[in-house]
């Protein structure tokens, strides 16, 4: 799929959020792009949480703008266009009883509603789904019998099956063995590059991510860097910057290896 237009999915304006008199974002300006994989990156506690909570509307606006594909957030109503994939290997319940199929199910229920039965189209689009991560062969297993790398991409599939535009990813990757984390990203990749999807990625993992992506936005209250890979090549002093400390990038060629 090739994209024409580059229409802004995500633009913020002026941003500021606290908890009680603790500022946690301080005036954000980032705009997101149709077609970009865009990583963002900073230290623990940093804002990134709060900044992804407040895209999808899960936390307030207390101060600037917010529009997601051109809409105002209080006037967005087309939830089922962003997928949302939160942090999930050290919190699932592996004894959750159900099957790759029921857990991808899930993600039309917002379509259409918690008890009713799904036709014979929503089953395709469910298989669909699931044959795009890669998972055609585990369809009936229970979840809880799947390694990590394969229950995140069960959990990628969740959020396709609704079509989305946008899917938003927070720290994807934490438990997962790094062969499994090398296939996450070249299905990142494929979702991104073929099937024209919009991915905002957040990561710890900056040697990783810098490889991945194609703009980068580095976060620690105040956004320290908004541009792309080979500018943030350049701009070491960013890192100092944003985690505080002098910081050397490790490249991670075996996560980079084509398939």
């Amino acid at each position: 799929m090739v994209i024409s237009m580059k229409e802004a999915v995500v633009q913020i304006k002026d941003m500021s959020f606290k908890y009680g008199n603790e500022t946690v974002l301080r005036d954000i300006n980032l705009q997101i792009k149709q077609g970009d994989f865009f990583g963002l990156i900073g230290p623990n506690g940093s804002g990134k949480s709060t900044l992804l909570k407040t895209i999808l509307g899960l936390l307030p606006i207390q101060k600037g703008e917010v529009f997601l594909f051109g809409k105002p957030l209080h006037q967005f109503r087309d939830w089922d266009k962003i997928g949302y994939v939160s942090q999930k290997a050290n919190a699932f319940n592996t004894g959750f009883p159900a099957t790759v199929f029921e857990v991808v199910s899930m993600g039309l229920f917002g379509k259409k509603g918690l008890f009713r039965r799904l036709n014979k189209q929503d089953k395709q689009k469910v298989r669909e789904a699931i044959k795009i991560v890669g998972l055609s062969d585990y369809e009936k297993r229970n979840i809880g019998k799947l390694s990590g790398g394969q229950q995140q991409r069960t959990f990628i599939a969740r959020a396709l099956v609704s079509d989305p535009k946008l899917l938003i990813l927070d720290e994807p990757t934490v438990g997962i063995d790094a062969d499994s984390t090398k296939q996450f990203y070249q299905l990142l990749s494929k979702l991104n590059r073929e099937m024209g999807i919009t991915i905002v990625l957040v990561s710890h993992d900056i040697a990783v991510i810098t490889k991945q992506v194609n703009k980068i936005a580095c976060l620690n209250k105040g956004l320290h860097f908004h541009g792309s890979p080979a500018e943030f090549d350049q701009s070491r002093e960013v890192l100092q910057k944003t985690y505080g400390v002098e910081m050397g990038l490790i490249t991670h060629h075996h996560h980079m290896e084509e398939s």
